[in-house]
């Protein structure tokens, strides 16, 4: 049971490992549009890049929210049933 675990966890930090690193590279990509739509209230962008921008964000969002299950008990722990 114990090398279940450990096998559990290992695989858990893993995924959020690869999340983390699509995400940072996500971010580095859009973290300047914020500061320019303060400094000069405008995108500077079509609406087309806008929208697909946005989709990816929700993307990587949903991906990390329904890919991968919360940090919990490895299967077959207690309070899960797997």
């Amino acid at each position: 049971m114990i090398k279940l675990a450990i096998s559990h966890a290992i695989a858990q930090s893993t995924k959020l490992c690869r999340f983390e690193e699509r995400m940072n590279s996500t971010m580095l990509g859009v973290q300047q549009i914020p500061k320019k739509l303060a400094l000069t209230g405008k995108l500077g962008m079509k609406r087309e890049e806008v929208v697909k921008m946005s989709g990816k964000l929700f993307k990587l969002r949903v991906d990390v929210n329904l890919c991968t299950p919360p940090p919990s008990l490895p299967p077959g722990g207690p309070t899960n049933k797997g």
